[in-house]
């Protein structure tokens, strides 16, 4: 009994790791046709970007910089910055941006990040929802990338590509590699139908279909709830992309993995 259990679980471990991808893969290859191939719509959504941040004072001047650069018509995006208990200087250096159309969302006790987004995403106007994290750099042309998808009605979710800016590190020469395998997985998973998840450092959605999030990561639960409850896809654009530094040693890469798990809940 304890073989056919060991067997029975190393078989499934080596399917989700390798046997899954590899259907997929062969899965997508037998769709035709190119569903990335979207013209530029008539009118561009109204989006609402918003940054969930906690204590992130070292990155948040260079992040609202970045997000107020993106190509996308001005007067189509907003930008929300959301705090979660922040107790350094984030939010002052965010309040400083209220001139060229950044809001503020403070709240003093931390719930977060799905609290946080709980709690802001209902009070925002836009048509689409943009979540991004404060590390997280976006390419001039991330925004038009990922809202052409919304001109399809049968798309619910869009998410971009994670790239982590390399550094001498091997642990960050293995974070990076894992990432990129990730991405193959979800060009085969797009192709085929529609991704099983996304990644919350550019991450689109309808705000129709944002679903309050329990405890559990929005980058998953999120487009696995929107494919599940509506059936609208999940699609996954490359050319936007997310630049996030990568970690510089496997003990910093395992401190970040348990804060961003702590802060679930």
């Amino acid at each position: 009994m304890l073989r056919l259990l060991f067997w029975s679980s190393a078989g499934l471990l080596v399917y989700v790791y390798f046997g899954y991808p590899v259907l997929i893969y062969l899965l997508s290859r037998l769709r035709k046709g190119n569903r990335h191939s979207l013209p530029a719509p008539p009118e561009w959504p109204r989006v609402s970007i918003i940054i969930p941040v906690h204590n992130e004072e070292r990155w948040i001047s260079r992040k609202i910089e970045n997000a107020l650069a993106l190509d996308y018509p001005s007067d189509r995006v907003q930008i929300f910055v959301a705090s979660d208990g922040c107790t350094d200087n984030t939010v002052a250096i965010a309040k400083q941006y209220s001139d060229r159309g950044v809001t503020v969302n403070h709240r003093a006790d931390r719930s977060g990040k799905m609290g946080t987004l709980n709690r802001t995403i209902p009070d925002v106007p836009g048509d689409v929802i943009l979540i991004t994290d404060c590390n997280a750099i976006l390419g001039p042309d991330t925004l038009r990338m990922l809202m052409r998808h919304f001109q399809d009605p049968s798309v619910g979710c869009v998410t971009g590509e994670k790239v982590c800016l390399p550094t001498d590190s091997s642990a960050s020469e293995g974070e990076g590699s894992y990432w990129r395998y990730e991405g193959w997985i979800k060009g085969s998973e797009d192709r085929f139908y529609s991704c099983l998840g996304g990644y919350g450092q550019v991450l689109a959605v309808r705000r129709s279909l944002f679903p309050h999030i329990p405890g559990a990561s929005d980058d998953f639960y999120v487009p696995m709830r929107i494919l599940i409850s509506t059936g609208k896809r999940v699609v996954y654009e490359p050319r936007a992309k997310a630049r996030i530094p990568a970690a510089r040693t496997l003990k910093q890469e395992l401190q970040r993995k348990i804060r961003t798990h702590l802060s679930l809940f």
